[in-house]
């Protein structure tokens, strides 16, 4: 059954100027995995807060770890909003485009 569905679309170039500002790396994005981009980091995370029902208002963006471009791992309130909506897998796919990071992401239960 799927519980949640969210889909997140991001300008490449927005998050050029992050690159080297390490406070927002650090409160916004946590790690960044190999082979990733800063906006694919970041449209996965908004994808998944969609899906889980809430966006951000209940948890914070690095409660949402980005393992690579299929997985991620949820933490603190972002993991008691999955256990809510009874979150038993997430399935992401990120979508490559030129100019833009397209991520998708479903919740079974």
């Amino acid at each position: 059954m799927v519980n949640g569905v969210g889909v997140d679309i991001v300008q490449k170039c927005r998050f050029d100027k992050y690159k080297k500002d390490d406070a927002f790396i650090k409160r916004y994005l946590g790690n960044i995995p190999n082979g990733l981009s800063f906006s694919d980091v970041w449209a996965i995370k908004e994808a998944v807060a969609k899906a889980l029902g809430t966006g951000f208002s209940s948890f914070s963006p690095k409660d949402i770890e980005v393992i690579d471009s299929e997985s991620v791992i949820l933490h603190n309130g972002a993991r008691e909003q999955g256990e809510r909506i009874r979150a038993e897998e997430i399935e992401i796919d990120l979508i490559p485009y030129s100019d833009y990071s397209i991520a998708i992401a479903i919740i079974r239960g």
